[in-house]
């Protein structure tokens, strides 16, 4: 490595310090999705097999009514459907630099390519919650581009202000 010289002094040029470093956000929660799913319709395979085998030994078993039947076609229906959205999510990078916003998201069958966008351009909103059925509260974290919205993270609140205040500092930088 090479360390610049201005001649004139004698001393060495140090890296402009003010300049902050990069900051960098990932979103990879699909990836333990695309992990666990396989492993899902292994087993549930396996449940299906055992259960058709049952059936052959003993046509007058469990499976007779169909109510066994409809249940495990919705089961793999909704497995099948899970495993779907978890091959169609992208992984994202977003990199915050002084340069601006850098976003990558990166699909499972390709690569998107890189998008370059301004500071001034990208905006973060106050934090979004989603209550499920059961009452449990889902946070999420945007970053609002031009013409797009990426989500920077998702969780449970303190991670995900946590997440937000990075994210305003970075683009505040």
């Amino acid at each position: 490595m090479t360390v610049p010289v201005d001649h004139a002094t004698n001393r060495f040029l140090m890296p402009d310090s003010a300049v902050p470093p990069p900051v960098i956000f990932r979103n990879d929660s699909v990836v333990g999705l695309r992990l666990v799913m396989p492993l899902f319709i292994v087993v549930f395979g396996w449940i299906t097999y055992g259960l058709a085998r049952q059936e052959i030994n003993n046509p007058s078993g469990p499976l007779v009514d169909g109510v066994c039947v409809l249940i495990n076609g919705a089961i793999w229906l909704f497995i099948i459907v899970a495993t779907a959205k978890a091959y169609i999510q992208p992984r994202l990078r977003v990199t915050v630099s002084a340069d601006g916003v850098l976003t990558r998201e990166i699909w499972l069958w390709r690569p998107k390519p890189e998008r370059r966008y301004a500071k001034a351009d990208a905006s973060v909103p106050h934090l979004e919650e989603s209550i499920d059925d059961e009452g449990a509260s889902t946070f999420k974290c945007t970053l609002w581009l031009p013409n797009r919205v990426l989500t920077i993270a998702e969780g449970n609140r303190t991670t995900v202000e946590e997440t937000r205040t990075r994210l305003l500092a970075a683009l505040a930088a």
